[in-house]
């Protein structure tokens, strides 16, 4: 199969064309970029199952235009509501009840099914064209690094699906949050973070345990490892990094690092195998390089073992950590 990089509304228009005639196509978000079937076309979602090579019981996140479409598939009382005109378009889903209209392929079985809006301008273009909420997981080989370009999605997909569409680089850089609003419980952190929904909500907010080996998962990102690149990854502080590598320890060492480490480190490995995130503390910048950062590492086949620094829990510091440790799991 070939595999089309189209840009902006032109891809858009080509995605819902394809859309509708039951294929897949990756598609920007401010997110991720994200590979989508229309909800409802059971053989389409068996494709992003296939092409991704996704687990059978890991479930969807349906793509709505707008709060009218969310509620064509999803039962939104009025604190979902809330939580809607609070934050969306934007980078948050909402674990809801589902309609009967919601084929279980989607949600593996559960009752429930994940909800959002996206802001991103070319998924809100492709999604009201194709006419209907778009079911998609993030555009990438299951287990690897999320994309958050163009060129990042055709690594791991050309020949696999039909059309990309280009929307350039992800801002936000990281999945959304994930909020099961009848439990208070944070499924997986993202941008919008535990105090942001604190405050629209007035109420005390959870952070939810992983699934367990034999738990059906209630929204993606809680059971499987996620985000890896092929390498090794080992989690340290700015300070660990450096005196490993001033100490010898750098045959076949990658590092992904602040731009303060980098600097640090000039001289005493290459620097061709240093990944720069960001400044220390500019949490949005680094949440944004991520992704990049841990696949850019493939490409150096030499590399079998990165050094990743960690950053302080705090805002969306909290989701970066939570990718980082899904990324160093065995």
């Amino acid at each position: 199969m070939k595999t089309l990089v189209i840009k902006g509304d032109s891809g858009a228009a080509l995605g819902a064309e394809l859309l509708q005639s039951g294929e897949i196509v990756a598609f920007p978000t401010e997110t991720v970029y994200g590979l989508g079937a229309l909800y409802d076309n059971v053989l389409a979602v068996e494709k992003i199952y296939e092409a991704k090579g996704r687990p059978k019981d890991n479930p969807l996140i349906l793509h709505a235009y707008d709060a009218e479409m969310a509620e064509k598939v999803a039962f939104v009382d009025d604190k979902a509501q809330k939580l809607f005109e609070a934050f969306s378009p934007g980078p948050l889903t909402l674990i809801l009840p589902k309609r009967d209209n919601v084929p279980m392929k989607v949600t593996c079985g559960l009752s429930t099914v994940g909800v959002r809006i996206p802001s991103h301008r070319v998924a809100r273009e492709l999604i009201r064209l194709a006419g209907a909420p778009v079911a998609a997981p993030s555009a990438n080989l299951s287990g690897r690094p999320s994309p958050t370009s163009a060129k990042m999605v055709y690594e791991d997909m050309s020949g696999k699906i039909p059309l990309i569409i280009d929307g350039d680089d992800s801002k936000t850089g990281l999945e959304s949050t994930i909020f099961d609003a009848k439990t208070n419980t944070v499924l997986r952190p993202g941008a919008v973070t535990k105090e942001m929904l604190e405050d629209c909500l007035g109420e005390k907010i959870y952070f939810a345990g992983l699934a367990g080996k034999d738990e059906r998962p209630k929204a993606p990102g809680m059971k499987y490892r996620h985000y890896a690149p092929r390498a090794e990854v080992r989690l340290m502080e700015a300070g660990e990094i450096v005196d490993c590598i001033s100490s010898g320890a750098r045959s076949a060492v990658g590092v992904l690092a602040s731009a303060e480490v980098k600097e640090k480190l000039s001289g005493l490995i290459p620097a061709e195998n240093v990944f720069c995130y960001g400044k220390t503390g500019d949490l949005e910048a680094i949440a944004g390089n991520l992704y990049k950062g841990l696949a850019y590492f493939d490409s150096l086949t030499e590399v079998k073992l990165i050094f990743a620094q960690t950053v302080e829990e705090k805002g969306i510091g909290v989701a970066i950590m939570n990718r980082l440790n899904k990324a160093a799991a065995k």
